[in-house]
């Protein structure tokens, strides 16, 4: 069987307040405004995206026998955002993408263009997000209801990708991180079947 390699990208630092001010300003490609306390720092998204490209990929191809034809791009919450403006925007930097409760709120515009959004390229998309977060968040984040409109534009304007979501019951924004990535994984990446003998 073919190895899959997962890359995580984090930041050397301890301290939370830093951390998440290099993590919005990497994930949003938007700039939002200074009283939207919890995307401080917000705006760095396509330098982010440039080191992605530039950068990493080369460095990790030179590294590992990859197949630059199957590639994932994952995150959560800003980061599902991040990789939901890369899909729309430069569909081509990744095969497929896996994004969970992505923070649509921060850039409300992506949902129009999901509606005019074309590929050639079979592509899998997966969307999910947890029943709960709305009830977590308010209803004014419109975080199911996003993820849930999302995935229906999608579907009805993109052929040949095929468009997944789910609705993980039960689940509030930090504990659907877990069965989001593993069920998109296991979509993107099904496992070969195992021989039989005769």
């Amino acid at each position: 069987t073919t190895p899959a390699y997962v890359v995580a990208i984090g930041y050397p630092t301890e301290h939370f307040d830093q951390w998440l001010s290099l993590r919005n300003h990497d994930l949003v490609h938007v700039r939002l405004p200074d009283d939207v306390k919890v995307a401080a720092g917000s705006g760095g998204g396509a330098q982010f995206e440039k080191f992605l490209r530039d950068e990493l990929r080369p460095l990790i191809e030179s590294r590992y026998p990859i197949d630059p034809q199957r590639t994932v791009l994952a995150g959560h919450s800003f980061g599902g955002l991040f990789a939901l403006h890369v899909l729309l925007n430069n569909p081509d930097a990744f095969r497929d993408y896996l994004i969970c409760s992505p923070a649509v709120w921060a850039e409300p515009q992506l949902l129009q263009k999901a509606s005019s959004f074309h590929t050639t390229t079979p592509r899998h998309i997966f969307i999910g997000v947890g029943s709960k977060e709305e009830e977590q968040f308010g209803e004014g984040l419109r975080m199911v209801k996003n993820a849930q409109e999302l995935a229906d534009r999608l579907k009805d304007h993109v052929s040949g990708t095929e468009v997944s979501f789910t609705d993980f019951e039960g689940q509030t924004h930090g504990t659907v991180i877990a069965g989001c990535l593993s069920q998109g994984l296991q979509i993107m990446l099904p496992t070969p079947p195992i021989p039989t003998d005769h």
